[in-house]
């Protein structure tokens, strides 16, 4: 695991403004009082803002000393150059969406805070006036606000450098990272690093940082694999609590030594390594399952991971269901409909949610439903196409998919639930399927789109809300046409509205 590692970031925020290096985000680096920062012409406008003095020391688990960072005193505006390779060392630089502060300590720059707008892919710099960027702050993702535009999500993926070699005490705490690779020339990660990071995934843990700590994890709900470098040598007690859905966790032969109680109370965890390893030793002691690194999972397992998504069988339908995902997923998926000569029939709530990879899918017609929010908040997909077959579209199932433009729906689907494409503000070919009875209570909800979209005949009803907020050039309605609810087109933009006769009541 050498180079440069990708952390795919769902980051949960607001498009903000700059934020001083201090206060909570840069705790371990600061004795908190206000720095001005620096920023580099053409971005976002700089203006000082204030935040709260961060509580003491960052507390971390290292292979060597602790270095706490001196406060670093206010500077000029850093010019706006090509290079940061050459040139006077600046105490603070904005650049890319990202904020380095100076640390005379260790002469060498850390990471502040991260933001970003939709979609952006952000690389860390690893050297900034010929000095190694070594760390990140703590909460880099906890960002101060001055009167935020709106809030939505806040995606990239998030590249690190292999200088990096410390991260601070919460460094990552309330991110919406989907998968994280730390590189191993991380040799100190503080505690509750991934705390309340409920999207991520799954984690590979650096080799140079020999003993996985105590404390690293709250909240981590849908955390399901664990990936350990060849090099730890030691795994704490209660190491992976606060990760519930955790079912794989891949141990080296570099371990030699495993604490009590590692795992949260009902998971249900296989433990991955070498045969004659500790590893094996300790889960035979403790009934734990392990499984031989390189064993066909197919063969033995009721799950089966295909370009990078998961399927899982389910005994009582003698079918398969999508049920999750992982960082092997690539832009552009195309859902399998068999595994194992059985039909996948089924893709589960909120499969894909906020899945910054996912451009295009396409869903054979052997799955009859989607469950709810399965695409909520990918922000990146443009493009879905879905064969006759499927039946059924759950609540929210598009919901914030800003950038969708095309999306086929065959007539064999008979319903679409609420706020099914709430905020899909980029929508230019949508086709409702002729099975459609209803449109349901905020369906198009604060949703855009070019052109005309057109109800197809059969539609007889359409709920509360169902386009409030929605703007298009014209909405055809059907003569099938009978029921509209109150607020259907409360502050909606279209040019063009004629009801049919055939409608008796009006909400």
């Amino acid at each position: 695991m050498k180079g440069k590692r990708i952390i795919t970031g769902l980051l949960a925020g607001i498009l903000a403004l700059p934020m001083p290096c201090t206060g909570a985000a840069a705790a371990d680096f600061s004795d908190g009082k206000t720095q001005e920062v620096l920023t580099q012409e053409g971005l976002l406008p700089g203006e000082e803002e204030k935040v709260k003095n961060g509580e003491g020391d960052a507390s971390l688990f290292s292979s060597g000393e602790n270095s706490v960072p001196e406060e670093v005193d206010p500077g000029k505006e850093a010019e706006d150059i090509e290079t940061f390779s050459d040139g006077e060392i600046q105490e603070t630089v904005d650049i890319d969406n990202v904020i380095y502060c100076y640390n005379a300590d260790t002469d060498s720059y850390y990471v502040q805070s991260v933001f970003s707008t939709l979609g952006n892919t952000i690389t860390l710099r690893d050297e900034l006036y010929g000095k190694k960027v070594t760390e990140i702050g703590r909460k880099i993702f906890d960002i101060s606000f001055q009167e935020p535009p709106e809030p939505y999500i806040v995606v990239g993926e998030l590249i690190i450098p292999d200088t990096v070699t410390k991260i601070a005490q919460e460094a990552f705490a309330d991110g919406d990272m989907i998968s994280m690779e730390i590189p191993d020339s991380v040799t100190e990660i503080g505690r509750g690093a991934f705390d309340d990071c409920e999207e991520l995934r799954s984690l590979y843990f650096p080799a140079g940082t020999k003993v996985f700590p105590t404390g690293l994890f709250k909240n981590c709900l849908k955390l399901d694999t664990i990936r350990i470098g060849n090099g730890v040598t030691k795994i704490e007690d209660w190491a992976m609590q606060g990760c519930p859905a955790l079912r794989e966790v891949h141990i080296p032969k570099s371990v030699t030594e495993i604490g009590e109680n590692i795992f949260s109370e009902g998971a249900d965890v296989v433990i991955w390594g070498e045969e004659g390893s500790y590893a094996q030793e300790y889960a035979a002691a403790r009934g734990i399952p392990f499984m031989k690194e390189g064993t066909d999972v197919s063969d033995v397992s009721q799950e089966v991971w295909i370009d990078g998504v998961r399927y899982s069988y389910q005994e009582d339908t003698d079918a398969y269901w999508v049920t999750g995902f992982n960082g092997n997923i690539s832009s552009e998926v195309s859902l399998q409909a068999q595994v194992e000569e059985k039909s996948v029939s089924r893709i589960a709530e909120e499969v894909f949610r906020k899945c910054s990879r996912l451009e295009k899918i396409h869903i054979p017609g052997t799955i009859k439903e989607i469950g709810a929010e399965a695409f909520a908040q990918c922000l990146n997909l443009t493009e879905v196409t879905m064969e006759d077959g499927v039946q059924t579209l759950g609540e929210k199932v598009f919901d914030g998919c800003r950038k969708l433009a095309a999306i086929s729906m065959p007539d064999s689907i008979l319903s679409i639930g609420e706020s099914g494409f709430s905020y899909c503000v980029g929508l230019k070919e949508i086709k409702l399927p002729q099975g459609l009875k209803r449109i349901e209570n905020s369906l198009f909800w604060n949703a855009a789109m070019e052109g005309t979209l057109t109800l197809p005949e059969g539609v007889e009803s359409i709920g509360e809300a169902g386009f409030s907020y929605f703007s298009c050039k014209e909405i055809r309605m059907p003569d099938t046409l009978k029921t509209i609810e109150k607020s259907a087109f409360l502050c909606a933009e279209i040019e063009g509205l004629e009801i049919p006769d055939s409608v008796t009541s009006v909400g």
